[in-house]
């Protein structure tokens, strides 16, 4: 179950960028699209980026990012690269489809706004149910680019919301939810609830952990907790790290048959495994600025010249 987790994570920190070059343009909301230049040279910069992330071309994607590119979440570029590699392995046939909301453009610097969505059907076989997961990503992020000289340049991104789940075995027939806030408030106590429904001869157990979005990963100790069939429901309260950084709630659910047989010998049967995770953005917590003093300089100062003599 840990492993999978991880390669979800894996994903998270690079698919809203691949999201955003299958991008379709949402013309009402772009910012002087048509007097405006900069703003084809963006679109066909998002496409290009497109083509390449779809054949899965990673030199030819680093060449879009400068050099001093950071993510919203502090990782630096060879490390987003090499998550993303890691995800194309997880979820060969990813798709990644987008709209684009809206261009600003302000001298040599852009911000690209979209809502992005993933998709995947041949997720790494699960060896508990021995079939592909599918996976699907719902996001909303802001791309920034700087532009050097006649071109333009990632150098940083934040996503604001951002939910993704993988089901494997009857799990992906069930209706399965689990909500989190989409931001709080650093050390900030918050409630992530799962909501999951069960088919007849059918129980579920499952663990509700978050972890902060770092590298290397600080893998939560998972506890199970069987789902109260009559209510479906799991709740636990969590806390948000006080190091101000983003992190990641996550439910992990397994589900199995109960049968007994004819000699009343219980029979259990693992039929499916959800994994869903949402984004919980921290707020970071503000220190005092250290008071300004002031400096009496003025006998240090030449008086101005009399203009008029």
């Amino acid at each position: 179950m840990k492993k999978l987790i991880g390669f979800i994570l894996a994903l998270l920190s690079f698919i809203f960028i691949c999201g955003s070059s299958y991008a379709q343009e949402n013309t009402a909301q772009i910012q002087d699209s048509l007097q405006n230049p900069e703003i084809k040279k963006i679109k066909t910069f998002i496409d290009n980026y497109n083509n390449f992330s779809n054949k899965r071309q990673m030199e030819k994607i680093r060449k879009f990012y400068a050099d001093s590119y950071i993510s919203g979440d502090g990782f630096k570029l060879n490390e987003i690269l090499s998550l993303a590699k890691e995800s194309w392995q997880a979820y060969p046939d990813i798709f990644y489809s987008s709209e684009i909301r809206n261009i600003r453009i302000t001298d040599s610097f852009a911000s690209v706004e979209t809502l992005d969505r993933a998709v995947s059907e041949k997720a790494r076989k699960s060896e508990i149910t021995n079939d592909l997961g599918k996976l699907e990503s719902n996001s909303g992020n802001i791309i920034y680019l700087q532009k050097f000289g006649d071109n333009w340049k990632i150098i940083s991104d934040r996503v604001n919301f951002e939910k993704t789940s993988i089901k494997y075995g009857i799990a992906k027939n069930l209706d399965v939810k689990f909500e989190a806030p989409e931001q709080v408030n650093s050390g900030e106590k918050y409630t992530a609830s799962l909501y999951t429904d069960m088919p007849d001869n059918t129980f579920s157990v499952a663990s509700i952990t978050k972890e902060p979005i770092i590298s290397p990963r600080q893998t939560p100790d998972e506890v199970f907790r069987q789902v109260p069939k009559y209510l479906g429901i799991l709740e636990r309260l969590l806390e948000a790290n006080a190091s101000n950084y983003n992190e990641i709630a996550c439910a992990s659910v397994e589900y199995a048959e109960f049968n007994l047989d004819a000699t009343a010998n219980s029979n259990i049967k693992p039929t499916g495994i959800a994994l869903i995770l949402q984004r919980v953005n921290v707020i970071p917590a503000k220190t005092p600025l250290k008071p300004v003093i002031s400096v009496d300089n003025s006998n240090d100062t030449e008086p101005f010249e009399d203009v008029n003599n």
